[in-house]
């Protein structure tokens, strides 16, 4: 009876002795998932997913104090959604980021990327993004400027958009002589048997 005890006991030591060398060996698997996507590249890639989503809410909260003191959550919201609403953004396309500066504390790329507009069509644009963090293992935050709309926006810049016809360009001969192009002219029509003297009224007009 005590050896059947010892056995069991012996039995279930194993099994926990096997419990235990099994979740060691899950853990770094467990914490490595955690852990993706947490780099500065991700964040980036959040910011501009979340503006094609025109979450700006979402989009705020990725900013760093600093932008935060200079722009209030309703002034960054109204920016992004009068011109989303003007240029009509249908997608962000990002693409290859280029690593300008990498350390514990700060990071920032060289971002090109294409605006897809019903307006304007495509929209290509390259964005200066910088983030920065508090210490190591704290959250990647931007830093934000009118720029990461578009690179030529700061703070007294706007965007306007206009419709302009173009001009028709000139054609001419091998002699160099005007056969078509743009002018001003006048155009007279007339009714034909409104006139008794058709032919006294054309001489007149022309």
């Amino acid at each position: 009876m005590i050896e059947r005890r010892r056995k069991a006991v012996a039995g279930s030591s194993g099994l926990s002795f096997k419990l235990g060398v099994l979740l060691l060996l899950l853990l770094p698997a467990v914490f490595s998932g955690c852990s993706a996507g947490t780099g500065p590249e991700a964040v980036v890639e959040q910011f501009y997913a979340l503006w094609e989503e025109q979450d700006y809410a979402a989009m705020y909260e990725l900013l760093d104090s600093s932008s935060r003191e200079t722009y209030s959550a309703e002034s960054f919201a109204g920016r992004y959604g009068e011109i989303d609403r003007l240029i009509g953004l249908e997608a962000v396309e990002l693409k290859e980021m280029e690593a300008r500066e990498s350390s514990v504390e700060r990071a920032s790329f060289s971002l090109p990327a294409a605006l897809e507009s019903s307006a304007v069509g495509t929209i290509p644009v390259r964005y200066s993004v910088e983030l920065s963090r508090e210490k190591k293992g704290a959250p990647w935050l931007l830093r934000w400027h009118p720029g990461l709309i578009f690179p030529e926006l700061n703070d007294e810049r706007t965007v306007d958009l206009r419709r302009e016809l173009p001009e028709r360009g000139t054609l001419t001969c091998r002699s160099g002589e005007l056969l078509a192009g743009p002018g001003r002219f006048k155009e007279v029509g007339a009714v034909p048997g409104v006139y008794k003297d058709e032919q006294s009224f054309a001489a007149a007009v022309g």
